[in-house]
């Protein structure tokens, strides 16, 4: 709740209106600091995209956490106003100028995916980014 509280208010005092629709994850064993990584980096990554959408009506992040016993599905979704560059990884490459100290959000994300034997989808279309992860509840051992 404190990741997405803050979140919240970051995106809304930069004039992106949040849509964010979560049920309660506490029937399954993903590990709160694990959802911590993936939605802290997410919504880093979708607010930083924002901020550069120069049309302020056209500011938006959707976030959608479902699941149950057996797994998580975390969908972020924002604005893209450039097509970044897609990596041979299939990651992204960053878009800040110092890539040795940033470009790792989406690294962690995909690491913490991989720890819960599930899969990841990040794709640029339409002027849309999303980032869809699911998560297996039982961690990979």
């Amino acid at each position: 709740d404190a990741i997405l509280n803050e979140k919240m208010y970051e995106a809304q005092a930069q004039s992106i209106t949040t849509n964010f629709d979560i049920i309660n994850l506490d029937k399954n064993n993903i590990q709160p600091i694990d959802l911590c990584i993936i939605l802290s980096n997410a919504l880093d990554n979708a607010i930083e995209a924002n901020g550069k959408t120069e049309d302020i009506s056209r500011r938006y992040i959707k976030l959608k956490v479902h699941g149950n016993e057996t797994f998580s599905v975390i969908s972020v979704s924002n604005p893209a106003p450039a097509q970044p560059e897609k990596l041979s990884s299939g990651l992204f490459r960053t878009s800040k100028k110092d890539t040795e100290s940033h470009g790792f959000g989406l690294k962690s994300i995909e690491n913490t995916m991989k720890k819960y034997n599930g899969e990841m989808v990040a794709k640029c279309e339409d002027g849309v980014f999303t980032l869809v992860v699911r998560l297996n509840s039982a961690p990979k051992m």
